[in-house]
Parts: C-alpha cells; sequence; structure tokens
C-alpha cells in the first residue's frame, strides 16, 4: 500500500525493525554495565508521558492518549 509514494507497509517494517534494534542495543548497554542509573519506574513514567504528548503535537487529530 502507498500513500503519497510512500510504500507504508515497508516504511512499518523498517520502523519496527529500527525500534527494536535500538531496544535490543540499550538492553545490551543495561545489562553489561552493571553501574549504570537507569529509570526509575516515576521517570519512565515521565517519559512515556513525553512520548504520547509528543506524538500528540505530532499527529494532533490522531486521538492518541496516554494510558497508564
Amino acid at each position: 500500500m502507498k500513500i503519497g509514494g510512500i510504500n507504508i507497509v515497508e516504511a512499518v517494517v523498517n520502523l519496527e525493525y529500527q525500534v527494536m534494534r535500538t531496544q535490543k542495543i540499550l538492553e545490551w548497554v543495561v545489562n553489561n554495565n552493571v553501574s549504570i542509573n537507569t529509570p526509575n519506574e516515576r521517570q519512565m513514567e515521565e517519559i512515556d508521558r513525553k512520548v504520547v504528548n509528543d506524538l500528540q503535537e505530532k499527529y494532533p487529530d490522531a486521538g492518541i492518549e496516554f494510558d497508564n
């Protein structure tokens, strides 16, 4: 499926690959650096809220809401 010349399926698969790759790299970094500071639960919630807020600003008509 294409929209405006963009292959949507390919774009979604590429984005999923990038997110999963970044996640695996981050997991590796955290698991191999015991003394690294990681976000606590409150900080993770704040990060989640910021990401949702950024998406709401980018896609204001999408009805994106923070699901706690």
